[in-house]
């Protein structure tokens, strides 16, 4: 279904649909406790944070022509500039979160602690959540200040109802641990020196 959206009306839809992201991931972090649960979230966080700066730019574009935009830009701009004081965010997404960690200019193997530092990538998870934070205040001013051209959107949207994706994989822990003994077995026939991998795997 082709929708015709205005450009504010495209770029308000993509900040929520973030904005949505980080919230249900924000929503349990400040309970986490464990520091492999926070690095795997903050690895999200930071995906998303990036996703969040590169929307924004395209919705600075709209604000040339609109004040009313212009105006919004001002009002979020501290949490703006909160995110944007780490520059090398973008360098960390690209380069180790969402990528494979190669350099794209000479194919070799990025040294991660390159990536962090004052200025480049925030390394603590308090930081890393303020980030997120900023990005969802400053969708939400955006939604709030433009809400009349996001309810248009959405009711073309959704205009035949919630949208529907068809499930597919498999669906209970049931079929996921058959699915990987079924896997075991067939690895360890291959060779039987790998056994000792499945075990420590059944024992986390």
């Amino acid at each position: 279904m082709t929708f015709n959206l205005t450009p504010l009306q495209t770029s308000l839809l993509s900040l929520a649909a973030v904005k949505a992201f980080l919230s249900d991931a924000l929503r349990p972090a400040k309970a986490i406790v464990r520091q492999d649960l926070r690095d795997s979230l903050a690895s999200y966080l930071m995906i998303s944070v990036h996703s969040f700066n590169q929307e924004w730019k395209r919705f600075e574009g709209l604000g040339r022509n609109d004040l009313v935009v212009r105006e919004t830009l001002r009002i979020a701009s501290p949490l703006v500039r909160r995110i944007r004081s780490w520059k090398r965010i973008s360098k960390l997404r690209s380069s180790a979160l969402a990528h494979e960690p190669y350099d794209a200019l000479n194919g070799k193997l990025v040294d991660i602690r390159e990536l962090f530092g004052p200025g480049k990538a925030p390394s603590e998870f308090w930081e890393q959540m303020l980030l997120a934070e900023c990005a969802v205040w400053a969708i939400s001013v955006a939604l709030q200040r433009h809400d009349h051209e996001r309810r248009l959107a959405v009711a073309q949207v959704y205009s035949e109802g919630p949208h529907k994706i068809e499930r597919c994989g498999i669906a209970s822990a049931d079929e996921f641990n058959d699915h990987m003994d079924s896997f075991r077995e067939q690895i360890v026939r291959a060779d039987e020196r790998l056994a000792p991998l499945f075990e420590s795997y059944r024992a986390r």
